[in-house]
């Protein structure tokens, strides 16, 4: 009962026991009206809000991020009763709920704790995850500059242990992103390609040949934080593990890349669009 209900006050007896009683007793029993009485003078339970001091923050990557409870300065009332849905599998700008999970939540807490609460449930929105880069765009100046550094002296040295090549030069032509078709279901999150456009000089005692290639340096797992800097692991990378051959007099070269564009790109693009989207910034 809470004040203000209303209670009635009945006569409830069959004729049968009517008459029973008034035989052992030696009584007339006549009934009255029903009779109203209004409740009040009862002790109104206090109200909280059960989610004051509750505190739900986010972690991880979208879209695997995770979302996590801290109840620990939360009403003590309440503590037992707190579910939070969903807790993974979670990106920025979803939304998760926390709630009381019991239906009869004021009752409950009314006769076990003499309060009642304000809400039952509050939404909150997922802010401040990081997230896998899926596009070109995304990538900071800085962190693009930092791996086109990476790129070229990867692939300097590479040329450097190739006995009778010269590098000329070496130009930056563009790069390539891919990104899965279906986020989380491959082992790499997204793949970042440098392209570079090799001149070298093969030559020995008998003669040279000009040689020209195209060579890739390929970044994993870009990831774009919160504070909207990008993190990747320039030491965590591929280089093209193609060669063209080139032959003076009896003597074989190995000049790495592929002998154009177009062969780069089915290697790197072509052979990986049934499972990966691609972005590219060269021209074709």
């Amino acid at each position: 009962l809470s004040n203000g209900d209303t209670v009635v006050f009945a006569w409830a007896l069959s004729d049968g026991d009517k008459e029973l009683l008034e035989e052992l007793f030696g009584v007339k029993i006549k009934f009255g009206e029903p009779k109203e009485y209004t409740v009040e003078g009862l002790e109104e339970p206090e109200e909280i809000d059960p989610f004051e001091g509750v505190e739900v923050t986010f972690s991880g990557i979208a879209p695997n991020g995770e979302a996590t409870l801290d109840a620990s300065n939360g009403p003590e009332s309440c503590q037992s009763l707190y579910e939070l849905d969903p807790q993974e599998g979670l990106s920025n700008g979803d939304t998760v709920t926390l709630y009381l999970d019991r239906d009869d939540v004021n009752e409950y807490l009314t006769e076990n704790y003499g309060v009642v609460v304000s809400e039952t449930s509050k939404t909150y929105t997922v802010e401040g995850l990081a997230s896998y880069a899926a596009s070109l765009d995304e990538i900071p100046e800085e962190t693009a500059e930092s791996m086109r550094k990476q790129s070229e002296d990867v692939i300097r040295a590479e040329i450097a242990r190739r006995q009778g090549v010269t590098l000329n030069e070496l130009t930056h032509v563009g790069d390539i992103m891919l990104s899965p078709k279906v986020p989380g279901t491959m082992n790499r999150n997204n793949a970042l390609y440098n392209v570079y456009h090799i001149n070298a000089t093969v030559a020995n005692t008998v003669g040279t040949v000009d040689v020209e290639t195209y060579i890739w340096v390929c970044y994993y797992d870009l990831t774009m934080l919160a504070d909207g800097t990008c993190s990747v692991d320039v030491s965590d990378y591929q280089k093209t593990n193609s060669y063209i051959t080139v032959s003076i007099g009896v003597n074989t070269y190995f000049v790495p890349g592929f002998e154009n564009y177009e062969t780069l790109f089915s290697n790197t693009v072509t052979t990986n669009i049934a499972d990966w989207n691609y972005e590219t910034d060269i021209a074709q």
